[in-house]
C-alpha cells in the first residue's frame, strides 16, 4: 500500500515537471525539442527589509500613484479652467502705427484700449460642467486614497509572507537533521540485525518529506520576497538577493 501510494505521488510530480520545464521553456523562449539540466541552485540568503522604508519605496516607484498624480494635474487645471468661466476676460491691447504716413487713411500715432468680456447670463451649463469638474478632482483623491489602502495592504501581507516563510525554513533546520540522525540510527539498527527494513524506509521517507519540506519553504520564501519587491515596484531587486 505504501508503495502503490509513493508511485501515485511521484507519477502526479513528474507530470507536474513536465508542465513547469515546458513553461519554462515557453517563458525564456526554447523551442520544444530543445533540452536543458534543471539543478538546483536555491541558496538562502537574508533580506533585511525595513517595512517603514518598503511602504515609503512603494508610494515612490509604484507606476499607479504617478498615473494618479497626472490625473490631479489634469483634474486641477480642468476645474481652474471651467472656475474661470464665471469670472469677467479682460484683455488689454496696443497699437503703434510706424509708417501710417504710407496707409490711404492716416491712422493715429498709437492706439490703447481695454476689452472687457462678461457672461451675464449662461443657463446652467457652466455650472453643471464647475460641478462636474469639483466631482472628478473628488473621485480622483478617492482613488489616491484607495490606492495607498491597497498598496500599504499589499506590501504589509507580502512582508508578513516572507517574514513567516524565513522563520519556518530556519526553525525547519533542526528537523531535517533530527530526521537524518533518526535515519542513520535505523540503518545502523537494521545492519546488527535489530530493527525492521520498514523502519529504515519510514525514516527514509521522514527524511526526505523534511529535506522536501524545507527546500519547498525556502522557495515560498523567495516567492514572497519577489512579490515584495513587485509591491515596492523594484521587481528587478529580487534577482540582487538570488545571486548574492
Amino acid at each position: 500500500m505504501a508503495v502503490a501510494n509513493a508511485e501515485r505521488d511521484r507519477d502526479d510530480d513528474q507530470n507536474k515537471l513536465e508542465l513547469a520545464s515546458l513553461a519554462l521553456k515557453t517563458l525564456i523562449g526554447m523551442k520544444d525539442y530543445q533540452q536543458f539540466d534543471l539543478t538546483d541552485a536555491l541558496v538562502y540568503n537574508i533580506a533585511y527589509l525595513p517595512l517603514d522604508s518598503l511602504t515609503v519605496e512603494a508610494k515612490r516607484s509604484q507606476p499607479v500613484f504617478k498615473m494618479i498624480e497626472q490625473k490631479k494635474f489634469l483634474a486641477e487645471q480642468k476645474l481652474n479652467y471651467d472656475r474661470s468661466q464665471f469670472m469677467p476676460q479682460i484683455a488689454a491691447f496696443g497699437q503703434w502705427g510706424l509708417f501710417r504716413e504710407q496707409y490711404p487713411v492716416i491712422m493715429p500715432p498709437f492706439i490703447i484700449g481695454v476689452q472687457l468680456n462678461m457672461k451675464l447670463f449662461g443657463g446652467l451649463k457652466d455650472y453643471n460642467t464647475f460641478q462636474s469638474s469639483k466631482h472628478l478632482q473628488m473621485q480622483v483623491k478617492y482613488a489616491e486614497e484607495y490606492a495607498n489602502k491597497e498598496v500599504n495592504l499589499w506590501v504589509n501581507k507580502a512582508y508578513t509572507d516572507v517574514i513567516n516563510y524565513q522563520e519556518r525554513y530556519q526553525k525547519l533546520e533542526p528537523t531535517v537533521k533530527l530526521a537524518k540522525r533518526n535515519l542513520e540510527i535505523n540503518n545502523k539498527r537494521f545492519k546488527e540485525g535489530v530493527g525492521k527494513s520498514i523502519d529504515v524506509i519510514d525514516a527514509e521517507m521522514l527524511y526526505a518529506g523534511a529535506k522536501t519540506e524545507r527546500l519547498h519553504s525556502l522557495y515560498s520564501y523567495y516567492e514572497a520576497l519577489a512579490e515584495l519587491y513587485f509591491a515596492t515596484g523594484n521587481p528587478e531587486m529580487v534577482v540582487d538577493i538570488l545571486t548574492k
